[in-house]
């Protein structure tokens, strides 16, 4: 199983989005960075079923459904600090506290802007795909 994820991922990092270093978020960059990066496990509609999903030890949440959970409000600050941070119970599931595989584009990049920049548009998206 470990073999499998290490393939998928090393197949998508060679097609990485091609976006000619944004210096402003926008949801349809998030768009992109979502569809890359965590599409694999939390799918492309981000309800939590993607292809990679079953592999992890706890099923991926339901992403469009943060501002429910946060009482009708949109957790922006929540996520970034997750994003950038990442969170102990994340552990379990990803095996570090952080995002496994993207953890440098979005934590660790030389570019500190740009992975702000990436952080925004993915948070930005995800706002804009909450369900109503």
């Amino acid at each position: 199983m470990v073999f499998r994820v290490a393939l998928v991922v090393a197949l998508i990092a060679t097609q990485a989005p091609n976006a000619q270093n944004p210096t402003a978020a926008s949801p349809e960059y998030g768009r992109s960075l979502f569809t890359f990066y965590c599409a694999s496990c939390h799918g492309r509609d981000a309800r939590g079923r993607g292809p990679m999903a079953g592999a992890l030890k706890i099923a991926p949440p339901d992403l469009t459904l943060l501002s429910r959970k946060y009482g009708g409000v949109f957790p922006s600050a929540i996520l970034i600090s997750l994003l950038r941070d990442g969170d102990q119970s994340w552990v379990i599931s990803h095996g570090s506290p952080e995002m496994p595989v993207w953890g440098p584009v979005l934590q660790r990049s030389t570019d500190r802007e740009l992975a702000e920049v990436r952080l925004q548009s993915l948070v930005s998206y995800l706002r804009s795909i909450q369900a109503k």
